[in-house]
């Protein structure tokens, strides 16, 4: 007897499924071994069963491509593709970091220009020498305003200089600076005619009238590829900034011993 058939006789089926009812037991001889080789042989069932629909369950889920992934491998990806990235905003970072800083220290030399310029005009005439000099005090309140920028040290320069027209046109009639050398005022030297770049106007100063230009210069030094200072723009590493106003108590501002 075979033992797909020693089993259907163990459990009582027989041959129902060909229709002949009440006939299972009678049909089937006995199953050597007894009463206990009946219940292993039906746990075999039971086991065979099971398995068969775990096999059918684990087709369709394969099939219908919900594999799960393992997170290990995922979180391995996730790590090389942050290390990839990670330069590239680090140096988006620096790059805003400077950009807002490079606005900072422009805002801020534009003040210290337009401070000193209005200090500057408020006097009668300027006195060097003796024991007094009034330019000192000028070139102190410039590096107080400034500050933490060292704009009359070694991180730039601040020019003042006086123009005046005599009745033959503007001349630069007194210069004075303190800072950094190597920078030259863009309004010209004193004895010659002041020039004006372009984009700043001409004041149209009359016969016997005067002015005060004070310019400051500063060098920065950009945190963003510091090695290419040479190929940044000249703006990006050099700030320049000026105020012009005309004397409020003269009509020339003179410098005296």
């Amino acid at each position: 007897m075979s033992l797909s058939r020693a089993l259907s006789c163990r459990a009582g089926t027989g041959d129902a499924a060909d229709g002949r009812q009440g006939r299972g037991k009678a049909a089937c001889p006995a199953w050597p071994g007894g009463w206990w080789s009946g219940r292993i042989a039906a746990g075999w069932r039971r086991g065979a069963r099971h398995a068969f629909r775990r096999v059918a369950r684990a087709g369709e889920y394969v099939s219908a491509g919900a594999v799960p992934r393992r997170r290990g491998g995922r979180r391995g990806v996730s790590a090389i593709e942050f290390a990839l990235l990670l330069p590239v905003l680090l140096v988006l970072t620096l790059a805003t970091i400077d950009f807002v800083w490079l606005l900072r220290d422009a805002l801020r030399i534009e003040r210290v220009a337009s401070e000193v310029c209005n200090i500057v005009t408020q006097y009668q005439r300027l006195r060097v020498g003796n024991g007094q000099n009034d330019l000192d005090d000028i070139f102190g309140v410039a590096a107080r305003i400034g500050d933490p920028l060292a704009v009359t040290g070694s991180g730039g320069v601040v020019i003042v200089t006086g123009l005046a027209n005599s009745g033959s046109g503007t001349t630069v009639l007194w210069q004075q600076s303190r800072g950094l050398s190597g920078y030259a005022s863009t309004f010209g030297t004193v004895g010659g005619r002041a020039s004006f770049r372009a984009g700043i106007p001409d004041p149209g100063l009359a016969a016997g009238q005067g002015a005060v230009v004070v310019e400051v210069f500063l060098r920065r030094q950009p945190w963003v590829l510091p090695l290419a200072r040479d190929w940044l723009p000249r703006t990006f590493v050099e700030i320049w900034s000026f105020s012009l106003q005309r004397p409020r108590l003269v009509g020339i501002l003179q410098v005296t011993t």
